[in-house]
């Protein structure tokens, strides 16, 4: 007599972390200073705003090239 065969345990798949976090909570309003969260510098409506595109450096104009300088003849040799 055999022993009878017994079915493999199942195993359960591995728990994966959720690529994206839980939106917060409705209610629950980021608390300054909180981690992650970067505060809004003030605007000073006495400054001008800064260009964030700075302005292009202007390219002197490239000179013509020189005439190429003619190889003496070998008649003139």
């Amino acid at each position: 007599m055999s022993d009878p065969v017994t079915p493999d345990p199942v195993m359960p798949d591995p728990v994966t972390p959720d690529p994206w976090p839980e939106p917060d909570q409705p209610g629950q309003p980021d608390q300054p200073g909180e981690p992650g969260t970067f505060p809004e510098p003030p605007i000073h409506p006495d400054e001008p705003p800064t260009d964030p595109i700075p302005s292009p450096i202007p390219v002197p104009p490239v000179p013509p090239a020189p005439d190429p300088v003619e190889p003496p003849s070998p008649a003139t040799f």
